[in-house]
């Protein structure tokens, strides 16, 4: 039971501050830098925990989590003050007297003067019943995709066997509609195919091939053949120097399609007569392809879900059809199945630069 909030007082600014604290309906925490104890836990995270504050303030996770658990929050705690950077974790599960709950969390480390990190500040959100929802929608589009396939896949084909035999005889508005019902049939399986390749993958159930190829070899595969594709949305796909002998380990076929996904996204968004830069460079440790546009960037306030599925940022330049917000998910599970890394940056206004990332042999 939620508890009533407590009148704001204004005459003692910190007073107000641990208000604000206790209003946030997020479990919000504070641990010092050294030994990961707890100095501040609010109203929430008692309830969410199912412990007082009392009991938690000087002591660590290892006090009140399993080992497993303890290691894999301490792990976050310390990659968050060991970079001074913040960390977002989209999912971490949390053992509670309610059961497990998952949570949401964002880690921020607090410097002082010096740049110093002095105290991890931590909020969570529990979006245990969000994630339920989600598992439920997952499910009832894994069977209905299954169930999908199989009618699809004969409705195109009839469609084909159909135009093969009659299209001398028809007339120029009956072509015009074979077409059409023969280019959406083949896009409604290219999405069934889209949802069941990320089902395998989330399930772990794709069996990948992978071995040692090319970099700049898959790189130019997938240029030549979404060249058309961008034709359509008159963008051109511009390719700078390849880095030679850049030798990885990876499943050549999902990569092109992993890098496909991003290249036509990046089309996609383009401005009329745009350009969309690849290029490839070497680093110590590995290789990098950045995907680069002129497109209208991604809102602030949607960055977080670009990868998420069924997820779609608007933008004046992209076509009636733009996709069913599943590319990104696919190409960001192909590549992190394949031990590459994916991601983005991007200036609303100005532009996106998509980059994968690979370890060299």
């Amino acid at each position: 039971m939620e508890s009533e909030p407590s009148p704001i007082r204004h005459e003692d600014p910190l007073d107000l501050i641990t208000q604000i604290v206790e209003s946030i309906p997020n479990m919000v925490f504070v641990k010092d830098a050294v030994h990961l104890r707890f100095v501040l836990f609010n109203r929430v995270g008692e309830q969410l925990i199912g412990l007082k504050r009392q009991e938690m303030l000087g002591k660590n996770d290892y006090d009140f989590f399993p080992k497993e658990q303890a290691d894999f929050f301490t792990a976050k705690d310390r990659e968050v003050l060991d970079s001074g950077k913040p960390l977002d974790i989209p999912e971490e599960p949390i053992e509670t007297p309610r059961g497990r709950r998952w949570l949401h969390t964002k880690k921020v480390p607090l410097l002082d003067e010096e740049g110093t990190p002095r105290y991890l500040l931590g909020i969570s959100e529990d979006i245990t019943e969000r994630r339920k929802i989600e598992h439920m929608k997952d499910d009832l589009l894994s069977v209905a995709s299954h169930e999908l396939r199989a009618p699809t896949a004969a409705m195109v084909g009839t469609i084909a066997l159909l135009e093969a035999r009659a299209w001398p005889s028809l007339d120029e508005a009956s072509r015009d509609m074979l077409e059409l019902a023969k280019e959406e049939g083949r896009r409604m399986l290219e999405l069934l195919e889209s949802c069941l390749d990320i089902e395998r993958l989330e399930q772990e159930e794709m069996r990948l091939h992978i071995k040692e190829i090319d970099l700049a070899d898959a790189t130019k595969t997938a240029v030549r053949l979404n060249q058309p594709f961008a034709d359509q949305y008159r963008v051109r796909f511009d390719l700078g120097e390849l880095v030679q002998g850049a030798r990885i380990r990876a499943d050549s076929e999902r990569l092109i399609q992993a890098l496909t996904n991003v290249m036509t996204n990046a089309a996609k968004f383009s401005p009329v007569n745009g350009e969309v830069r690849i290029s490839m460079s070497a680093g110590d440790h590995g290789y990098r392809i950045e995907i680069d546009d002129d497109g209208p960037g991604i809102p602030a306030d949607f960055q977080h879900r670009v990868f998420d599925k069924f997820s779609r940022a608007r933008s004046k330049h992209s076509a009636p059809h733009e996709g069913a917000g599943l590319g990104l998910r696919l190409a960001q599970q192909l590549v992190q199945r394949m031990d590459g890394e994916i991601g983005f940056e991007s200036v609303e206004g100005r532009g996106t630069t998509f980059f994968v990332e690979f370890a060299r042999l």
